[in-house]
């Protein structure tokens, strides 16, 4: 299972260079999953 990011790029506000531009990654939106799935799913992938 994977998570989809997304890359944008920002004016950084606080650290130790503030008013760099970075990319930032954040996590793409996604629609909510059935709780069926993820037990099935969980059960498959035993640690």
């Amino acid at each position: 299972m994977a998570i989809k990011v997304i890359a944008q790029r920002r004016v950084l506000k606080i650290g130790k260079n503030p008013g760099v531009k970075k990319f930032v990654m954040r996590p793409e939106p996604y629609t909510p999953i059935q709780e069926k799935k993820v037990f099935k799913e969980a059960s498959i992938h035993k640690p």
